[in-house]
């Protein structure tokens, strides 16, 4: 077994402005040369995805993985220099590559073991600053946002700026050595060891919201897939949710990682406006959007989050109904604006339907046919209702109120004009009525 403590492994960047590199560096359990030559040699292999399924059942905590990933430095680097050691061994070896014609793996000397990536930045362009990647802010940035959260230090010399001992007015620079990233995010951690103002102030600073949550829900899921979630509902709509440009989605991670900033995936379109991560070590780091398409781990993810979104409300309308009417009137547009795609999966977080439907509440109608469609229609009008079409079989008929300009323009005009069953079957002067009804 590996006599190394958990305690000493960590991650360490080294910066060479005059050598225009960047080096990063571990003491982890290297690669001998066949190694080198399997994970870096074929753009698309994964040798950690390897090591997880030989080593089932132990606690392992993969920080990356090469392949894909890896080769996404020849955005910034003309050269790429790999050399490890392996653990227990006295060998070390070389690996080189420009990113355009093949590579190269010779035999090294490397005093520990363990890996050091060597990037060589490109020069700077017309079209690409590549020499902020050398400066201490641009590396922060980068740490902050992809690598925050990964389980292990990830340590820098970095400059600071301090007043000269002994002398009350000059100042001097010096170089330390830094922690740049937390390690352990909040959201790991157990609910009874964080409190309400640490979840409100990673709200506030992560999102940029000027105001603290509406409301908090730490969720964790182990099964099939097993994730962790830290989720937000706003104290106020965003300026822009009922805009083409607002973008839904959660923040997805992976082992701490983040791979992709707004997941739109894991939300349906009437709880857009909600905010949070997912941080979940069943997914790989280069999950694309074309591959989320096709990923049952994102789909089951997403319809655990769902329910969990719509209990919380549901126990909040409940137990706390004034607090869930402050809730439905910055949100209720929204959930409104979902409704042509799972209308009925939410009817009953809105309100219990009695004989009447108050006009601010979503209501439906069944109809036994066509017939009462065309006079329900007129009907509308002095409502000031919208109406769209739900369901199968039997016509299922749905009206909304204070529906503004933009939701119709983005939403109910598309929905309406589409062909599907529910426009089609209804009779031209009807569908005519119809359109005009909702263009108004």
């Amino acid at each position: 077994s590996l006599k190394i403590k958990r305690e000493d492994l960590a991650i360490r960047i080294a910066v060479s402005k005059e050598n225009r590199s960047i080096t990063i560096s571990d003491n982890g359990c290297g690669m001998n040369e066949s190694e080198l030559e399997t994970n870096l040699g074929t753009i698309a292999e994964s040798g950690s995805s390897l090591f997880k399924e030989e080593n089932k059942g132990k606690d392992l905590s993969i920080i990356g993985q090469f392949g894909v990933g890896f080769y996404s430095a020849f955005m910034i680097a003309n050269k790429v220099t790999v050399t490890s050691r392996p653990y227990g061994s006295e060998d070390s070896y070389t690996w080189e590559s420009t990113g355009r014609d093949g590579y190269t793996i010779t035999k090294s000397k490397k005093d520990d073991f363990g890996t050091d990536i060597t990037l060589t930045i490109k020069e700077k362009d017309d079209d690409t600053n590549y020499d902020e990647f050398l400066e201490e802010y641009k590396i922060r940035e980068i740490i902050k946002k992809y690598s925050n959260y990964i389980k292990y230090p990830i340590q820098m010399m970095v400059t600071k700026h301090e007043l000269k001992e002994g002398s009350k007015d000059e100042y001097e620079d010096k170089q330390e050595l830094e922690v740049l990233n937390s390690m352990v995010p909040i959201w790991k951690k157990d609910k009874k060891d964080v409190k309400q103002e640490d979840y409100e102030s990673f709200y506030t600073s992560t999102f940029y919201d000027y105001e603290k949550p509406f409301e908090v829900i730490p969720y964790k899921v182990e099964g099939l897939t097993s994730f962790t979630s830290l989720l937000f509902i706003p104290s106020h709509a965003p300026y822009d949710l009922y805009t083409k440009e607002y973008e839904k989605g959660l923040q997805l991670y992976s082992n701490g990682v983040l791979i992709m900033d707004h997941c739109e995936s894991l939300l349906p379109d009437h709880y857009s406006f909600v905010k949070g991560i997912v941080d979940s070590d069943d997914l790989p780091l280069n999950i694309s959007r074309e591959t989320l398409q096709q990923n049952r781990q994102i789909d089951l993810i997403a319809k655990n989050i769902e329910k969990k979104i719509t209990s919380t409300l549901t126990d909040m309308l409940k137990k706390d109904r004034e607090r869930y009417e402050k809730f439905f009137e910055n949100f209720g547009l929204a959930l409104k604006m979902g409704i042509s795609d799972s209308a009925f999966s939410i009817f009953y977080i809105l309100h219990e339907l009695g004989d009447g439907c108050l006009q601010k509440d979503i209501c439906y109608e069944i109809f036994a046919n066509k017939q009462t469609v065309h006079s329900s229609i007129r009907k509308l009008e002095q409502g000031g209702y919208l109406y769209l079409k739900q369901g199968r079989g039997r016509d299922k008929h749905i009206f909304l109120t204070e529906a503004g300009k933009q939701f119709v323009q983005t939403h109910i005009v598309p929905v309406v004009q589409k062909e599907n069953d529910a426009f089609m079957n209804l009779a031209p002067e009807e569908q005519n009525e119809l359109l005009r009804l909702v263009q108004k």
